[in-house]
């Protein structure tokens, strides 16, 4: 998922890294400049290719969720062999 996408799953992203990352974006659903700017910031201090694109990588690396008032960890699920 990268920038010109617009979905559910970018407003669920943007409200991660507006909430749990404290990055001062829209929470829209519309994969534009200023979210992807956001996930690299991110990306780079998870120490994960900064490419401003959410795929599974970053998808492992963020591992949040919303948690009532604020933001938790999640515990990856298990990856099938």
């Amino acid at each position: 998922m990268g920038q010109g996408s617009v979905s559910s799953a970018v407003r669920a992203l943007q409200t991660t890294l507006s909430f749990c990352y404290g990055k001062n974006i829209a929470v829209d659903g519309d994969f534009g400049p200023a979210t992807r700017q956001a996930l690299i910031e991110v990306q780079r201090s998870s120490r994960i290719a900064a490419d401003g694109v959410y795929g599974p990588q970053t998808r492992d690396a963020l591992g949040h969720r919303m948690t009532g008032p604020g933001c938790g960890i999640i515990a990856q699920p298990p990856r099938l062999a």
